[in-house]
């Protein structure tokens, strides 16, 4: 069985009270602790160490649970369980029947609470026992974790952020690793491959395309890892064009740890580009075989566009005001 510490055969002293006042129990006698290695173990521990029986009563504790609640150790043993724990955490009752049922439990968190009434998260692990006089007796380590918790929490939201932040663009966007593991992608990226983003996290973002389509794509990203330069690039997948874009990801060194890829469906504007090519082009065929003459000015006058049948009769006099150009007042009236 084991017994992470207990006294040899007596409790320590009770505290010593005097009118309202709780004094130390300091001046117990040295037979209160083993002797030896696991007095120094228990005494110097930076983990709270708690002696208590099953049903909440608190016998001893050691000088790092006192700074842990604020407490001096008599007070400690005055307030018990029902003065440590915040009464309002719905998880204790169930970690006291897991205990009862398997006889210890490890790594569990409970909100407990300090002298001056505030409250901490804290890991506690605790074993039941029997002490020397055949009682039963638990002992309880624990550690404050509220910086941890505080650290986990904005880890949460910075997650939430990113993801809110990712979702709030129509287009895919994907975060990998410099090995091409996503990291995160919002839900249109996961929609493209007809799944949640849940299921792709940490997936290899090479096993979603074919070897070409693959290979393109990594010579891409590789670039920007070694160079640390974004980069852009257009990729046709059946009738579709799309538009790539890759940034690399730096830690707080500088390093690239990875890249960020956008992508967005460009298939309406390119068709839209060529439409007005084309168009330009026809505009300019009719311009330029005209068969009269053709001078476009701005609000200044100034000759700004002229058909080759002007430039042949008069010369070209882009630039120019019209005004001033040698042509029949008659040819310029029309």
């Amino acid at each position: 069985m084991v017994v992470p510490y207990m006294p040899d055969h007596q409790v320590f002293p009770q505290p010593e009270t005097c009118g309202s006042s709780v004094h130390s129990c300091a001046g117990r006698p040295a037979s209160s602790w083993p002797n030896g290695l696991s007095h120094a173990l228990v005494e110097h521990s930076p983990l709270g160490i708690l002696l208590t029986r099953p049903d909440g009563a608190v016998l001893s504790a050691n000088p790092a649970a006192c700074r842990m609640f604020g407490m001096i150790e008599a007070e400690i043993c005055v307030a018990g369980r029902a003065g440590l724990v915040d009464p309002t955490d719905p998880r204790l009752d169930a970690y006291l029947r897991d205990r009862e049922q398997t006889g210890a439990i490890t790594g569990c968190r409970l909100r407990l609470r300090r002298k001056d009434g505030t409250r901490f998260e804290a890991e506690v692990s605790s074993v039941i026992f029997t002490d020397a006089d055949g009682q039963p007796a638990t002992s309880m380590m624990l550690q404050d974790i509220s910086v941890r918790v505080q650290m986990e929490e904005a880890l949460r939201v910075s997650e939430r952020t990113v993801t809110s932040l990712l979702n709030a663009s129509p287009d895919p966007i994907m975060l990998l690793d410099c090995r091409g593991h996503i990291l995160a992608l919002n839900t249109a990226m996961a929609q493209r491959f007809g799944k949640a983003p849940a299921e792709l996290l940490q997936m290899n973002a090479g096993a979603l395309a074919d070897p070409a389509t693959n290979a393109l794509r990594m010579r891409h990203a590789k670039e920007v890892i070694r160079t640390g330069q974004a980069c852009s690039f257009e990729e046709e997948i059946a009738d579709l064009v799309i538009e790539h874009r890759y940034c690399p990801l730096h830690d707080n060194q500088g390093q690239v740890t990875g890249l960020a890829m956008f992508s967005r469906d460009i298939t309406e504007r390119k068709r839209i580009e060529q439409a007005l090519r084309e168009s330009q082009a026809l505009l300019q065929a009719v311009f330029d075989n005209m068969p009269c003459h053709l001078w476009a000015r701005d609000a200044d006058g100034v000759c700004i566009l002229e058909n080759p049948r002007v430039a042949r009769v008069f010369g070209s006099h882009l630039g120019q005001r019209i005004e001033d150009l040698p042509v029949p007042a008659d040819i310029l009236a029309t």
